[in-house]
């Protein structure tokens, strides 16, 4: 597993939003904004279980995420990563935890919001292509 350089751990661990890139039925690539959660090498997001993107992961466990620093366009990451679990376990506390990173520690989402249970994805990269 090659491993996250230093210099965009920043990229990783600030709460940008990411896009996440997966492979559609007809091979095509399909892009979602995500939140993403960093630590030790692994990425997880947290999505609702039928979405088009956890339906692609499910059938073809190949995705790549790209975060780019807001303020330095230049300053960016790809990671090519294979997925290696989903997990309804402790998917709503994991999407409270996105939610207090990401728009404030007063905001919760309504689990009654949910049209299907929540997983977690959980990443791992192959290949890291870091720039800036």
């Amino acid at each position: 597993m090659p491993s996250i350089p230093d210099s965009h751990v920043d990229l990783l661990i600030r709460p940008l939003p990411a896009v996440l890139v997966t492979v559609m039925p007809d091979r095509r690539p399909q892009a979602s904004v995500v939140w993403v959660d960093y630590t030790d090498q692994i990425l997880t997001l947290n999505t609702e279980r039928g979405r088009r993107k956890t339906k692609n992961m499910e059938r073809d466990p190949r995705a790549t995420i790209v975060v780019v620093d807001p303020v330095d366009q230049h300053h960016y990451i790809e990671l090519r990563c294979d997925v290696i679990s989903t997990s309804e376990t402790g998917a709503l506390d994991h999407r409270d935890r996105l939610d207090a990173t990401y728009v404030g520690p007063d905001h919760h989402s309504d689990p009654a919001d949910d049209s299907a249970p929540r997983v977690i994805v959980t990443l791992e990269a192959t290949g890291v292509h870091a720039y800036g």
